[in-house]
Formats: structure tokens, sequence, C-alpha cells
């Protein structure tokens, strides 16, 4: 399965990972596998979501902090506890591997796939991940990028790709 995180027009590093998200997608509906697009309160630039449209394996979520790990169990495993028409949401199956792609590197990708590898093998996107800027720090964006990687390639269940 595909995550992709937080790829809003709000954020300014979106714009570095509009093509290599894009082929990321390309990739998952030739395998026909589940994508998820996580957002944090707004909307997926237009340009990844009309590449979204009319794949019927599509699950969006919406989280109200920088990590989307507990939104992201939820809707996948929520079938073990409820019946799948209780639920009135697509059933994506057993998940054992997630391929993450998305903004910002050292915050919500970083918080995010720390509490997805506790559960599942996380592959992280590289090229398909990018950070802001940070006005509060005077490191650039790419060392912010570039450490969160190095940090990330340290864990347990999680590769860099």
């Amino acid at each position: 399965m595909l995550v992709i995180i937080d790829c809003q027009k709000q954020f300014p590093a979106v714009e570095r990972v509009i093509a290599p998200v894009s082929r990321e997608i390309g990739r998952a509906k030739k395998r026909s596998e589940w994508i998820m697009v996580v957002t944090y309160g707004g909307r997926t630039v237009t340009r990844i979501a009309s590449q979204l449209r009319g794949y019927q394996k599509v699950v969006k979520v919406n989280k109200d902090y920088d990590d989307g790990s507990a939104v992201i169990f939820e809707r996948l495993f929520a079938y073990h506890w409820r019946k799948k028409s209780a639920l009135g949401v697509k059933h994506v199956g057993r998940v054992r591997h997630l391929r993450v792609a998305g903004v910002n590197t050292s915050a919500c990708v970083m918080k995010t796939v720390d509490g997805l590898r506790r559960f599942v093998r996380v592959t992280v996107i590289s090229d398909a991940c990018a950070n802001s800027a940070n006005m509060k720090s005077p490191l650039s964006p790419e060392i912010h990028h570039k450490g969160a990687l190095r940090r990330m390639a340290k864990w347990n269940n999680v590769t860099i790709g």
C-alpha cells in the first residue's frame, strides 16, 4: 500500500514531490495496490488528486496532528473489530508493508513512520518526500530532510528507498 502524507498546497515542499509522488501513484495503480491519502486540514494538490480520480482503491483520511499513524491504523484495521457493512468504508484487506511519501520529512512523515513501524514494515520513498522551510531553524529544508532520513534509517522495520 502507498501512503501519501500532506501533499497540500499550504505546504511549499509539495512542489518538490509532485513528480515523484505521481510516479509512485502510477506504480501502485499498475500493481493494483491500495493508496491512502492522509491530509492535515486541507485538500490534496490538484495534480495529485486528479491522478487518483476514478481509481477504486483510494482511501482518504484526515489527521489532526503530525502523527497520522493512528488514523491510518484505524482505517486499515477497523474491519477486525466490526462488520464490514457497519463500517461503510472500503475494506483494504491484510497489510504488512507500507510505502510512504509526502511532506514534511522531519515532522509529519517521520512521526507517522515512527508510529507505523511498530506494526508493519515501512519503506520511506526518499525522493518522494521533502521538507518545507522552518522559520525557527537556521538549517535548510534539505538538511532537515536528510537528517530525518538518516534517523529513520536506523529504526527497526524501516527501509529508506
